[in-house]
């Protein structure tokens, strides 16, 4: 009756909407007159305004799964370019050159960061406790344990198989996926195509285990003596690094100290979501806030606040070829973004602003040529 009523007398002006108070928490919309573009979904109006921010914490949004993913963006994004600490991608920057890397610097720094691993396995320690405790290995200790020379040549050399912590796992993921995804390649170096996979892998670890540099991050070489001995020599170079990563900045190093800690906090729950599923959805949220970080952190000038005796650099101003970025303040730089995009993923869901309502969308009318008319 009330309804019938106010629709007689609406006007532009009239914005009226009618709730069900089922308690004193709890109200229901059930229907509104005049014009729906003033009220959200759920039939509320805003009454007033704020310049504060009031992004409200994970726990309220019901992202519980927050802290992990944040921990693994943060301590892949200080290590998705330790690949770019070797000798060849350094004369690289400073020649300008534009040829492909034998290995990509992201399988280079996977490589790295699984030789570490390696190493400090041999003396029965963990990677990431280590490195909560500011352990940093010499390069000269571990480097051994990054390589398989006799098969580096072939494209179905697959270097991540037999992983069994699963932490390792979506670290060494990240690092490399944070470009490209790998394509897979059968025993014959061929790519695989999709109809012939089946059902995919079960287990980060499987999945690793299917990754080799094929196609996609290995220098395309015909088989003649002369590119063969190019690319052993380059490949090599890729594994000569000049710098310990002890002369990276204190606060790279901090940064990396603190982001283990709290990886080795969160890490029992990667069992639990590795087991019911949502460690696949963990990853690409991750995934997300890497690639984001690294492409907008790498489109920015240097810090020039930044203080650091590193003589490593990242890349190169695009339009002159200078040195740009400092290899240490990009990776701390990326990891500051990456957190920030990750910390606004929750507002995705219900934070961005809709159109509401459209009329003519919800009664379109025809014109006489048969087309819709807004």
């Amino acid at each position: 009756m009330v309804r019938h009523l106010l629709r007689k007398t609406a006007s532009k002006n009239t914005s009226v909407s009618c709730h069900w108070v089922r308690s004193r928490q709890v109200s229901e919309l059930l229907w509104i007159v005049g014009n729906k573009n003033k009220f959200d979904e759920d039939g509320n109006v805003p009454v007033n305004s704020t310049g504060r921010k009031i992004l409200r914490h994970y726990k309220e949004t019901g992202w519980n799964f927050m802290p992990l993913v944040q921990a693994l963006t943060a301590v892949a994004a200080l290590m998705h370019d330790l690949g770019k600490a070797s000798a060849y991608f350094q004369e690289k920057l400073r020649s300008s050159s534009c040829s492909a890397d034998p290995f990509r610097h992201e399988f280079i720094s996977a490589l790295l960061i699984q030789g570490m691993s390696r190493y400090y396995a041999e003396e029965n320690l963990d990677i990431w406790t280590e490195f909560a405790s500011d352990n940093m290995p010499r390069i000269a200790d571990f480097i051994c344990y990054c390589r398989e020379p006799e098969k580096e040549i072939k494209p179905q050399y697959r270097p991540f198989k037999k992983q069994s912590s699963i932490v390792l796992c979506c670290i060494i993921w990240l690092v490399l996926s944070h470009h490209r995804l790998p394509l897979p390649v059968n025993d014959q170096g061929d790519i695989v195509t999709k109809n012939n996979l089946s059902g995919g892998a079960p287990t980060i670890a499987e999945l690793l285990s299917y990754i080799t540099p094929g196609v996609t991050y290995r220098r395309f070489t015909e088989n003649c003596s002369n590119e063969s001995r190019t690319f052993m020599a380059d490949l090599e170079r890729c594994f000569d690094f000049s710098y310990e990563f002890s002369v990276f900045s204190k606060k790279w190093r901090n940064d990396l100290k603190k982001w283990c800690r709290r990886l080795l906090d969160v890490s029992p729950d990667i069992e639990k979501f590795s087991k019911d599923g949502t460690l696949r959805l963990i990853l690409k949220y991750a995934r997300l806030s890497l690639m984001l970080g690294d492409h907008f952190y790498s489109s920015q000038d240097s810090d020039p606040k930044w203080q650091s005796d590193c003589l490593l650099y990242a890349n190169t101003d695009r339009d002159h070829g200078s040195l740009r970025q400092k290899l240490d303040e990009h990776l701390c730089g990326v990891k500051n973004i990456a957190l920030k995009v990750s910390h606004y993923l929750p507002a995705l869901e219900n934070e961005l602003p809709h159109t509401g309502i459209i009329q003519a969308l919800k009664h379109p009318k025809t014109n006489t040529s048969g087309r819709i008319r807004l």
